[in-house]
């Protein structure tokens, strides 16, 4: 090896010795994100109220005195692309990823109520399955403007609590499985709500 070889052999060590450590940290952060490969995730909801209902894009039901109302897309309901491995699957003055269909309770009854509710989530990518979670629609009315009906799955009341579903998915970039959570919600009399959730990706 020749001197000048030597001096440039000496120059490397001392440029990565005087790199800081937050440099070599984060790439070994982007090593690790890499193996999180984000995906599209699509799909269509379908609902329906009472027992042994059949699910589809908009439906109808009366309960204590009050009109019950489901509506969602013909086609697709959610769409978008997970980051960093998630995404929030809402809707919100037309920007967002859309939503699980939306409900809406008419009328002016305070009568107390309470009545089943099943979802059908069809998934159309990553993988195509159909997921069907039944939940409950409970609440009352004091007067048209004030009270709450609350929509939830397995009676599980807060945010943190939602329904979880996991779908195994292959594709020719990536496997790994699709973890569904529909959260609860809850709303007053009169006032339309989302159902809304999030997807994650892990292997």
């Amino acid at each position: 090896m020749t001197s000048s070889s030597i001096c440039s052999a000496f120059v490397a060590l001392a440029v990565l010795s005087l790199l800081p450590a937050a440099q070599v940290s984060s790439q070994t952060i982007g090593t690790a994100s890499s193996d999180i490969v984000d995906v599209a995730v699509v799909g269509n909801a379908r609902a329906c109220f009472g027992d042994g209902c059949t699910p589809g894009e908009s439906a109808t039901a009366t309960v204590g005195g009050l009109q019950l109302l489901y509506g969602s897309s013909p086609t697709t309901d959610f769409s978008g692309l997970t980051l960093n491995g998630m995404m929030s699957i809402a809707q919100y003055t037309g920007i967002g990823t859309g939503d699980f269909g939306q409900i809406v309770i008419l009328g002016s009854s305070s009568t107390p109520i309470s009545t089943s509710f099943t979802l059908e989530l069809a998934l159309l990518f990553p993988a195509e399955t159909t997921v069907t979670l039944t939940g409950t629609i409970s609440g009352s009315a004091v007067t048209p403007t004030t009270g709450s009906f609350v929509l939830d799955f397995g009676g599980k009341k807060t945010p943190e609590a939602g329904v979880v579903t996991k779908v195994p998915f292959s594709l020719p970039a990536t496997e790994g499985t699709l973890t569904l959570t529909v959260l609860p919600a809850s709303a007053p009399l009169n006032v339309t709500f989302q159902i809304t959730g999030i997807a994650t990706i892990g292997k």
